[in-house]
Order: structure tokens, then C-alpha cells, then sequence
């Protein structure tokens, strides 16, 4: 009798422990990565003028510190069918959020096709997502020439009419 009682308790304790992995097991394989204070790049305006690439990118980052802060910024490019990526140091920032400024001469035939995205690194939280990705206008210098050149063209068109006005009506 004493024996069937300690095979029973036994089964039981066994049953128990079962159930126990069981559960460990399904907890783990359920729970999602969390992810705290990761930077967030909020936007990435283009400020370029010419040959010369510029973006400002503006970045999330709660609670910065002098141990806790944004240590890098990775910059990816397609340029002109090429790939670039550029990593640049910061130093600890004091707001939340804070901008950078990047700039780089560009040759004038990459220009049509340059695409650019961000991401961010924390010192303590590793890398955020990249950001979307944006396209540099391409034609910029071409637009204000386009828009000169027609503005050119009413003014000698109007020159042109008038003389004939007045060459009609002196007539």
C-alpha cells in the first residue's frame, strides 16, 4: 500500500513537472522581442544645391545621457546605380529629439537617381530600423533653367507683338 502511494505521488510529481516545461516551453516560443529607448529617425529632409548632396536627418532617442545616447548615424545610398554606405560618429546629445546635418559633393550626373535612408545606433540598444528611404530630386538645377528659359520666351514674344501692333497701327 505504501508503495502505491509513492509510485502515485511519483506519477504526480512527474505529471507536474511535465506541465511546468510545457508551459516554460510555450512562454518562450510566445514572447516578443522587446525593444526600449531605441532611436528613431523621424525624417530625412534633402537640402541639396548643386553638386552638393545634403540631408538633415532628424532623430528620436528618449532619455539621453553622457552614457546613453545616439553613438552612430549610418547613412545608405544608391547613387547613380552605385551603393555607398557611410557610418559617421556623434557625440552625446542633450536633447530629445536632436538634428544632424550631412553633406557631400556629389558628382552632377549621379544626381538623376540618388536615393537615400538612415538608421540609427544607440550606445546601450544597438541599431534602430532604417528609415524610409528618400529620393534627392534629380532636375533641380534643369527646373530653374527651364523656368528662366520660358520666362525669356513670353517677354520676347511680347516684344515681338507689340512692334507688330505698332508697325500695324502706325500703318
Amino acid at each position: 500500500m505504501i508503495l502505491s502511494d509513492c509510485a502515485s505521488a511519483t506519477r504526480d510529481i512527474l505529471r507536474l513537472f511535465v506541465a511546468i516545461c510545457l508551459a516554460c516551453t510555450f512562454l518562450a516560443y510566445s514572447a516578443k522581442e522587446a525593444y526600449a529607448d531605441v532611436p528613431q529617425i523621424l525624417q530625412i529632409e534633402n537640402l541639396s544645391q548643386g553638386s552638393l548632396g545634403k540631408i538633415r536627418i532628424h532623430v528620436s532617442h528618449a532619455n539621453p545621457s553622457s552614457g546613453h545616447y545616439v553613438d552612430q548615424l549610418e547613412i545608405s545610398g544608391r547613387i547613380g546605380g552605385q551603393s555607398l554606405t557611410t557610418t559617421l560618429t556623434l557625440q552625446p546629445q542633450s536633447s530629445n529629439p536632436f538634428t544632424f546635418e550631412v553633406s557631400q559633393e556629389v558628382p552632377a550626373s549621379y544626381l538623376s537617381n540618388a536615393f537615400v535612408k538612415v538608421r540609427a545606433h544607440c550606445s546601450l540598444h544597438g541599431w534602430s530600423g532604417w528609415s524610409d528611404e528618400i529620393q534627392i530630386p534629380e532636375f533641380r538645377e534643369l527646373m530653374s533653367t527651364i523656368v528662366a528659359a520660358m520666362a525669356v520666351s513670353v517677354l520676347i514674344l511680347r516684344r515681338t507683338r507689340r512692334a507688330a501692333l505698332s508697325r500695324y497701327s502706325a500703318a
